[in-house]
């Protein structure tokens, strides 16, 4: 069974939705064969390191022991290369760790659950982007600090948690892949309130009740993170779909056409 993964629960509060508006039915006998079927389970791992012994903990369950067959994570990214878009789809071929002993260490999603992410992004109405991700060990808030990154690492895009979540899995023997949607533009600075506030909406609305000028900023991302939450469900959802499937999958035109534009 495929377990989907997420760092924060709105990351997965779309996907979950729909799930649950989906069970009502299936239990009515109305809904049609499909993933449905087998319905995901679905959990939030934490952010940044902690995610990887978060994930490590589930696979030791006696629920889940040898029952997840395959792991999805779904999450937001900050995009470190120009021309990436609030929305934009990023499927990672490899996920570098930031102050690694080597900038050449990284790890790769599994060559199957690629290939039907690719068959997802086929039929996909959201724009998607091939493109390296870099674990970092907290949030990038400056686009000189982005630029850094980008000329420092071939990557397009950061995030707390896929290396980490990559490792644990690849030391269970459990096929991996992570898809992120972004949140934040190369040439968007981010207050460096964020860090404290990340993962913690409560202490967001507490924060923009104490010091009302912070509203339009946190209103903005949140507008922001409601694009990418929705980027995120629908693209999980047309993978669950092709995960469902006993039809082999490869790219297709379409997806050709966005690895180009991505160039």
């Amino acid at each position: 069974m495929l377990t989907v993964v997420a760092s924060m629960e709105r990351e997965l509060a779309g996907l979950r939705s729909r799930i649950c508006a989906g069970k009502p039915r299936l239990a009515a006998g109305n809904l049609r064969r499909g993933w449905w079927a087998s319905v995901p389970e679905t959990h939030t791992l934490g952010m940044g390191p902690d995610a990887g012994p978060a994930l490590r903990s589930l696979l030791l369950r006696d629920d889940t022991r040898g029952a997840t067959t395959g792991l999805l994570m779904l999450g937001v990214a900050g995009a470190v290369q120009l021309g990436l878009q609030t929305g934009d789809m990023v499927l990672s071929s490899r996920y570098y760790r930031q102050d690694s002993e080597s900038q050449q260490e990284f790890l790769e999603p599994d060559p199957g659950l690629w290939q039907r992410a690719l068959a997802a992004a086929d039929s996909s109405d959201r724009r998607v982007v091939y493109a390296d991700s870099l674990t970092v060990g907290g949030l990038v808030t400056t686009a000189d600090a982005k630029q850094d990154i980008h000329r420092r690492y071939p990557v397009a895009v950061v995030n707390m948690e896929d290396y980490w979540v990559a490792q644990a899995a690849r030391d269970a023997g459990v096929p991996f892949i992570s898809i992120r949607a972004v949140l934040d533009t190369a040439d968007q600075s981010l207050p460096g309130y964020l860090c404290r506030m990340a993962g913690a909406p409560r202490s967001a609305i507490a924060g923009a009740v104490a010091m009302p000028w912070r509203l339009p900023c946190l209103f903005g991302l949140w507008r922001r993170f409601g694009i990418a939450q929705r980027a995120l469900t629908g693209f999980a959802l047309n993978f669950l779909a092709q995960a469902h499937s006993n039809v082999p999958v490869s790219a297709g035109a379409n997806s050709a056409e966005r690895r180009s534009a991505a160039a």
